[in-house]
């Protein structure tokens, strides 16, 4: 028996940027606002990425931040990736891969 060895080529493996377009929803849940991005990507990566942010409203528009989900997949991944958004800087976000800090 023989080993194959193979490189697996990961399209994510440092930072990249993407033209995105699709919906956002917003609903209320007891008391806490939930706002869902359904996004498509094109650019240096090419793919789906959904983005759920939970929270309080806050008067002035959207929501402080209390939790948060973000699922990727793109082409030429085997699975896709779960992670969450760390830093919510004016009209960007960034998002980490797991659940851990």
């Amino acid at each position: 028996m023989s080993a194959v060895a193979s490189t697996l080529r990961v399209p994510l493996a440092r930072p990249f940027r993407a033209s995105l377009s699709g919906n956002v929803t917003q609903e209320q849940v007891a008391g806490c606002a939930i706002i869902q991005l359904m996004l498509s990507m094109a650019g240096q990566v090419n793919g789906q990425l959904r983005i759920r942010l939970g929270g309080l409203p806050i008067g002035s528009g959207g929501l402080s931040m209390t939790a948060s989900q973000v699922d990727l997949s793109a082409a030429g991944m085997p699975e896709a990736l779960d992670g969450r958004v760390v830093s919510l800087p004016g009209g960007a976000f960034e998002a980490r891969r797991g659940s851990g800090g």
